[in-house]
């Protein structure tokens, strides 16, 4: 009697175990037929103000965009696809009593574009606030705020320079101001590998003020000019939505009687009695430099901006369980 009932349950596992070989077969046949793989425990990401779905030339993604502090939360485990800016510096302000003077533009972020690998748990977004407008009489703009990565940094523009005060260093640096024939002060400098070095300033009276560098070079000196130079270039990235975006572009140089400079993303420089032109938001540009004759604010940065994208799993993979 005892035989026999071992042997009943001996042919029940087994029966069991051959099932299960059944539908393991058959998921791995079907993931073959369907031109996927099976995957354990499928990579899965979440958080971000906005989740996006697109195909480039490289495949098809998901991309997470932060534009505010926040978790990017993560279930299994794959390389991801980063983008990281920081926020932009502010231009600088003029003064009142110094009417050849010229504000420099800000300067832009760092900016890093780089890969990973993730494992299951939760990741720290941090968004770096643009660098705030000086509303004193005269000087060098705010310095933008750090954007990261889980421990991935991408720092902040340096702020814009009024003479005599010098730019600030940063992710990339402010443009240096200009002041008749005193020192307009050092320019900032950008940090290699994420950004460049603001404009420098020349030494011939009642010209324009330099620009903030960007990502994607650095700022121009100022010349004998009366207009303000051109902010320096950023960069164009597709991770946040499939199409070119520009970011961290640097702020334009404050004219002094002519006009400011220009900027693709950062602020245009204040023209002849014009404040700086802020920042485009969650670009990192720097703002643009406040121009002479007279008391002129400089521009606020761009805040910054994080992306994240993956590559979800192949069309027909199936998470086989046990």
């Amino acid at each position: 009697m005892f035989s026999i009932a071992c042997a009943e349950e001996s042919t029940g596992k087994m029966k069991r175990e051959s099932m299960l070989m059944n539908k393991t077969v058959l998921a791995l046949c079907l993931c073959m037929v369907m031109g996927g793989a099976p995957s354990f425990g499928q990579f899965a990401g979440s958080g971000g103000s906005q989740t996006n779905q697109y195909s480039d030339a490289d495949g098809n993604w998901i991309a997470h965009v932060f534009t505010s502090n926040g978790t990017f939360e993560v279930s299994g485990s794959q390389e991801v696809q980063y983008l990281i800016v920081g926020g932009g510096g502010a231009g600088g302000t003029t003064s009142s009593g110094t009417p050849t003077d010229a504000g420099g533009g800000g300067g832009a972020v760092g900016m890093l574009v780089g890969s990973t690998n993730l494992s299951a748990g939760s990741y720290a977004i941090t968004i770096g606030a643009g660098g705030a407008v000086n509303t004193s009489n005269g000087g060098r703009g705010g310095t933008g705020g750090d954007s990261s990565f889980d421990t991935i940094i991408a720092e902040g523009g340096g702020g814009g320079g009024w003479a005599p005060q010098g730019a600030t260093d940063g992710g990339s640096g402010g443009g240096a101001g200009s002041r008749g024939s005193a020192d307009g002060g050092d320019p900032g400098l950008g940090t290699p590998g994420q950004g460049h070095d603001g404009g420098a300033r020349g030494g011939t009276w009642g010209q324009g003020a330099a620009s903030g560098g960007g990502a994607g070079g650095p700022g121009i000196d100022s010349i004998n000019s009366s207009d303000g130079r051109d902010g320096g270039p950023g960069v164009e990235n597709n991770f946040a939505t499939g199409d070119l975006v520009p970011y961290a572009a640097g702020g334009g140089g404050g004219g002094r009687s002519g006009i400011g400079g220009q900027s693709a993303t950062g602020g245009h420089g204040g023209g002849d009695g014009e404040n700086g032109a802020s920042a485009l938001a969650n670009t990192g540009g720097g703002g643009g430099g406040g121009a002479g004759n007279g008391r002129n604010n400089g521009g606020a940065g761009g805040s910054g901006i994080v992306v994240v994208r993956y590559q979800p799993p192949p069309a027909g993979s199936l998470v086989i369980i046990k």
